[in-house]
């Protein structure tokens, strides 16, 4: 569990800013409301960046050094940034020129966008998985009582170790190099049951092509199928 605090942070300052929007402002007014909500988002993608080390995340990837937090999110399919750039843009205009706070319906819409946004990323700050499995709907050849499945844990600093049973046919020995899906470091001998299906224990090699989906699955575990982002992305 993450500490509420964290969580909650974000919350007060949308309140702060949704309560003020409530009220009958002027131009001034808005441009605070903007600025508050700002501050609410600023706050939970700041609070993403450290609870997930998204810097390593970004190594990991391949992105460039100069990645946003907010691009490396979407990236990961945790957010549509859309909205939340236009927001910053707004903000900018209004922090900065003292100029361009939106009208009383564009301030709704921002102040409910907000709120979706930090709803939306709710799961990911309330608390961090470190570990979660994945069943295929199998049963292990020779074990019928026993499903196909793969354990997967996650450190800290976004190290990876799997265990579970996997089809042989799936399995290389030796792949040579880093094309294929996701290459193991074994920690144990394979075990084997009937003819088709091999428990391995092992850890992700860093060199592993299929590291990145691993990382961007790993942000869509318990959301329905739909929510996990196109495999070519």
């Amino acid at each position: 569990m993450v500490d509420d605090d964290t969580a909650s942070r974000a919350y007060k300052l949308w309140n702060f800013a949704a309560d003020l929007n409530d009220r009958s402002i002027d131009d001034v007014g808005r441009g605070t409301v903007v600025q508050k909500l700002w501050n609410a988002v600023d706050h939970r993608i700041r609070s993403l960046h450290e609870i997930y080390r998204l810097n390593v995340v970004k190594s990991l990837l391949g992105l460039p050094k100069t990645s946003a937090s907010l691009d490396m999110l979407h990236h990961l399919g945790v957010v549509r940034p859309l909205i939340l750039t236009n927001l910053k843009v707004v903000r900018n205009r209004v922090e900065h020129q003292d100029r361009g706070a939106p009208d009383a319906n564009e301030c709704n819409n921002l102040v409910d966008s907000v709120w979706y946004f930090l709803r939306s990323t709710d799961y990911l700050v309330v608390r961090k998985l470190n570990t979660y499995s994945l069943q295929s709907g199998r049963a292990v050849q020779g074990r019928p009582e026993r499903e196909e499945f793969v354990s997967i844990s996650v450190s800290a600093d976004w190290g990876m170790r799997l265990y579970g049973w996997f089809r042989e046919e799936d399995i290389i020995a030796d792949a040579g190099d880093s094309e294929f899906g996701i290459m193991m470091k074994l920690d144990r001998q394979p075990e084997r049951f009937g003819t088709g299906d091999v428990f391995l224990s092992g850890s992700v090699t860093p060199a592993s092509a299929g590291l990145q989906r691993l990382i961007r699955d790993y942000f869509a575990v318990e959301l329905p199928s739909g929510a996990r982002i196109d495999k070519n992305r």
